[in-house]
């Protein structure tokens, strides 16, 4: 009994966090109800992103485990990260400049790097045809609104570790603390920036990513394609040739130009298995006719 007691009270802080997720969800839900960007979202729609979300919050903490071990591991053989930012240890016996470099330049050191790494992740999946079928269920959503943005397949988070999380690992060390703090935030504004509401940034607009630049990214509007990749700083896609501002009240329909969308959870589950299979029986077989060709020139000689 003491040691259920035990491992109850230690889930107590992510039950915490899981439990602010889901108010700050009701939320959006409520404001989206009455100040709609959109209007008419199909309720069939809305409930299967619904599903993949739950899905993507259940299964990431177990599908993620074999991938951070490998992190760990390159960290330790990489004799730890290049630089580090442990805003604990720094005092420089000035109450304002602390106060300063505590909560406003550091802080936004790593998010700018982890952006620029998210940036090419995010790239690469609209890129490589490969990452593209692991992605395209988030795409296929065309009633995007606050809980599209946890609609990832299962595989999403284990595919960032490798692009994200080990160049981050290997670049910084992070306080747990600051860690936490990142998770909190990227997870906070990835809800904002999906939800159904008509909320522009106006003059902010390519500073910070907010809900109408990254409709851009979601819309089916083929001019749109492959637009607005950054999670959080729009730096990145200006520097890299894949911004769009939007024009004032362009709010676009979003989904797959070619109307794509999943008929099921399972469907969506087994999506990308489906292409990469063929696919890989396809270079086997051309591995293998490549191989029996070079052994049958080989006995020739």
């Amino acid at each position: 009994m003491a040691e259920l007691w035990d491992a109850l009270t230690a889930a107590l802080p992510a039950v915490k966090v899981y439990g602010g997720l889901v108010a700050v969800l009701l939320a959006f839900m409520v404001l989206e109800r009455f100040f709609p960007a959109e209007r008419g979202q199909t309720g069939r729609n809305r409930f299967l992103t619904a599903e993949f979300t739950l899905l993507y919050f259940l299964v990431t903490p177990f599908v993620v485990l074999l991938p951070l071990q490998l992190m760990h591991g390159l960290h330790d053989a990489a004799g730890g990260s290049l630089f580090a930012l442990n805003l604990d240890t720094i005092n420089t016996g000035s109450a304002p400049f602390d106060w300063a470099l505590h909560y406003l330049l550091f802080p936004a050191i790593p998010f700018i790097v982890f952006d620029f790494f998210y940036y090419w992740h995010h790239r690469l999946q609209h890129t490589v045809p490969a990452l593209w079928e692991q992605h395209k269920l988030h795409h296929m959503d065309e009633n995007v609104y606050c809980i599209s943005s946890g609609r990832h397949h299962w595989l999403e988070e284990a595919i960032r570790v490798f692009t994200v999380m080990i160049p981050m690992s290997l670049l910084f060390a992070l306080g747990a603390a600051q860690g936490a703090v990142m998770a909190f935030v990227f997870t906070q504004w990835a809800i904002l920036i999906h939800v159904n509401i008509r909320l522009p940034f106006g003059p902010l607009t390519p500073v910070l990513v907010g809900p109408q630049l990254h409709r851009i990214h979601h819309s089916r509007d083929p001019r749109h394609a492959n637009k607005n990749m950054a999670a959080f700083f729009p730096l990145w896609d200006i520097l890299f040739g894949t911004y769009w501002r939007p024009m004032p009240g362009e709010w676009p329909a979003t989904g797959l130009a070619d109307r794509e969308v999943p008929r099921n959870l399972w469907d969506g589950v087994v999506m990308p298995f489906r292409a990469w299979i063929p696919a890989m029986t396809a270079q086997g077989r051309k591995a293998m006719s490549a191989m029996a060709r070079y052994l049958g020139a080989a006995t020739r000689r």
